[in-house]
């Protein structure tokens, strides 16, 4: 209980904070340790892909480290000699990788700061343009689980309206201090979305809405 009390956010004039199950990247802090790293506590983490990573609170707040080391593992790709840039996906392709590597994208915010991330077929846009060829008319590229990254499972061409009923399904909630879209909290607690969206449309509030047993059926009378 000790280690448990101490090993908690400690600054000057602040009060310890408790970071349990908050998102940083890639990686979600599960408990803190006695070890302290430039008189910050040192978290154990653990990682989207599962691998485990000790960090400092404060260099998790700083967003370094944003995984355990797998992202470092798979760089974005320099100077590809390709032969795509007359192709009509190149652009696609191109606003998806800088929006996920390229700190200085206007965009990155939103999606390599979150930790969303290429797949590593898709760091060579001849693999891109030959999954998802020929875009359909009026259509542009979508996620179809806004909290996952680009991959040929999780993308698809989608219209505008498709695509915002995408994202209106895809709200954020923020539960005892951690964020996540509404489809990673109905997974973790093993709800259909429907069933939360319509729980929350009767008033309650979300974690009631995730944590409350299923209406049972009622009985037929005999």
């Amino acid at each position: 209980m000790e280690g448990s009390c101490i090993a908690l956010i400690m600054a000057k004039g602040k009060e310890p904070v408790d970071i349990t199950g908050r998102r940083y990247g890639l990686l979600v802090a599960l408990r803190p340790t006695a070890e302290r790293r430039w008189n910050s506590v040192v978290w154990e983490c653990v990682c989207d892909c599962g691998g485990k990573k000790l960090a400092s609170a404060g260099s998790l707040r700083r967003g370094t480290p944003k995984s355990c080391g797998c992202a470092a593992q798979v760089p974005p790709p320099i100077n590809i000699k390709h032969g795509m840039a007359g192709h009509p996906l190149y652009k696609t392709w191109e606003g998806m990788m800088a929006r996920c590597y390229n700190k200085g994208n206007k965009d990155f915010y939103l999606y390599g700061a979150r930790g969303i991330q290429v797949c590593e077929r898709w760091h060579d846009p001849r693999n891109f343009a030959k999954d998802l060829s020929p875009r359909p008319d009026g259509h542009t590229l979508d996620r179809i689980d806004n909290s996952r990254g680009y991959s040929p499972d999780n993308c698809r061409w989608a219209t505008a309206m498709e695509q915002h009923a995408n994202k209106r399904s895809n709200k954020l909630f923020t539960i005892n201090g951690e964020t996540m879209h509404q489809r990673e909290w109905c997974r973790r607690y093993g709800i259909p979305v429907s069933t939360f969206t319509n729980r929350l449309s009767e008033g309650l509030e979300p974690l009631t809405a995730l944590t409350m047993p299923s209406r049972r059926p009622r009985k037929a009378i005999q």
